[in-house]
């Protein structure tokens, strides 16, 4: 395998790490170039004329592995399900950790309210009616 094989076989796995599935060439460019991968430095490296040739054959091999993928998957399909858990799911569970609490804390002046509103109608409201009639007549 060629020095431009191999430059072009890490930098497609590094787009596929970063992306995975890739939506069009401009992503592809987009991410190719944030990793510091310069215009002038296209030939040398891998052998391509400029960035978008290098593009649209990086997006090329991704789709086509994509595809492959897929087509494995739903042949060798497992009834075993994994969930992926992250380390995102820790901060969100700390998040809520932290503020549910609080929120039920802000929320307990208002319930206290409602009830109150509610016992005052339910008991008090025949009387209201009452002295509102009177005053009428």
């Amino acid at each position: 395998m060629s020095l431009h094989q191999t430059n072009k076989e890490k930098l497609l796995n590094s787009v596929q790490s970063k992306i995975g599935y890739p939506v069009n060439c401009s992503v592809v460019m987009a991410t190719i170039e944030s990793m510091g991968v310069r215009d002038k430095d296209i030939y040398t490296d891998f052998g391509n004329k400029n960035l978008s040739d290098l593009t649209t054959e990086i997006f090329d091999k991704l789709k086509a592995s994509v595809v492959t993928t897929d087509i494995d998957s739903i042949r060798f399909n497992n009834s075993e399900k994994s969930i992926p858990v992250s380390g995102y799911l820790r901060v969100k569970a700390k998040l809520f950790v932290k503020y549910y609490p609080l929120g039920l804390l802000h929320f307990l002046p208002v319930l206290v309210q409602l009830i109150t509103i509610v016992y005052l109608v339910i008991h008090c409201g025949p009387m209201l009616a009452s002295i509102n009639c009177s005053q009428q007549q």
